[in-house]
């Protein structure tokens, strides 16, 4: 038998040692606008704080959110954090909060393993140090009229029939259901940012190999019967957005889904 393990690895990561821009002297400029010294593969956003739960926990807020006291906002909408403590949310209050949707670390794995006449060959791939924004339908269960999905319906904040400004749903982790995502859950924030982290057995492919004195006598040779599939189990660091979006694809869930294929056939040569 032999037995053959082949794996890669590659890191890298972009830094911008000089870029042609203003000297900052603001701490806020210089945190948030200036490249030189910084890595390339940033995200910038809010930090989330979890939802309001009620329109009394919207009332009772000390900080302001919306910039006009909060009235703007609804139960069921995201909270930021005030990262500079004056007591209102703007652009200053944002952080780097990821990185990039291109990965900087790949990797995978090749094994390969023949026994008298089988051959297997599988393999896996994968990639790290990134992060997805979940944007569309994905984020918005309405947008561009689409249909909801399950996940959309079994953690969302959900208003008691009798006390509309309250929630009902013990498991409400993403904004009420709107016909359009409001200004305020519709900023960047890593309330949308997911780790982009993955390994998928990309490929397996098992095969047969007919001994030739077998083959001959029909006027055959190389004859080899094979199974094979590919995209067929993805690990991930998705969570409830699993089963809607793929680490390989953008965000939106309106992108055409990739395919797990199987395939059964005869290979062989005159």
């Amino acid at each position: 038998m032999n037995f053959t393990i082949s794996p890669n690895l590659t890191y890298s990561r972009s830094e911008w040692i000089h870029f042609e821009e203003p000297e900052y002297t603001d701490p806020d400029d210089i945190r948030l606008s200036q490249r030189s010294g910084n890595y390339t593969n940033r995200q910038f956003g809010y930090v989330s704080d979890g939802l309001f739960m009620s329109q009394e926990e919207i009332e009772n807020h000390p900080i302001d959110q919306d910039e006009v006291g909060n009235t703007t906002l609804i139960p069921g909408d995201i909270k930021y954090k005030d990262l500079n403590g004056d007591g209102v949310i703007t652009s200053l209050d944002r952080a780097v909060i990821g990185r990039g949707g291109f990965p900087d670390m790949t990797y995978g794995l090749n094994l390969n393993a023949s026994y008298k006449g089988f051959v297997l060959d599988v393999l896996f791939q994968g990639a790290s140090k990134f992060n997805l924004m979940v944007s569309g339908s994905a984020r918005n269960m309405f947008a561009n009229g689409s249909i909801p999905l399950q996940y959309q319906a079994d953690y969302r904040w959900t208003p008691d029939p009798n006390n509309p400004t309250v929630n009902i749903n013990p498991n409400a982790k993403l904004p009420g259901a709107t016909i359009d995502a409001t200004a305020n859950n519709n900023v960047a924030s890593d309330f949308w940012l997911l780790d982009g982290t993955y390994m998928r057995l990309k490929n397996i492919n098992l095969a047969y190999n007919l001994k030739s004195e077998w083959t001959s006598k029909i006027g055959l040779n190389n004859v080899q019967f094979y199974l094979s599939g590919t995209n067929l189990v993805t690990f991930s660091k998705l969570g409830i957005y699993k089963n809607a979006l793929d680490p390989e694809t953008p965000s939106d869930r309106g992108n055409y889904p990739l395919h797990r294929n199987y395939t059964l056939g005869l290979r062989f040569s005159l």
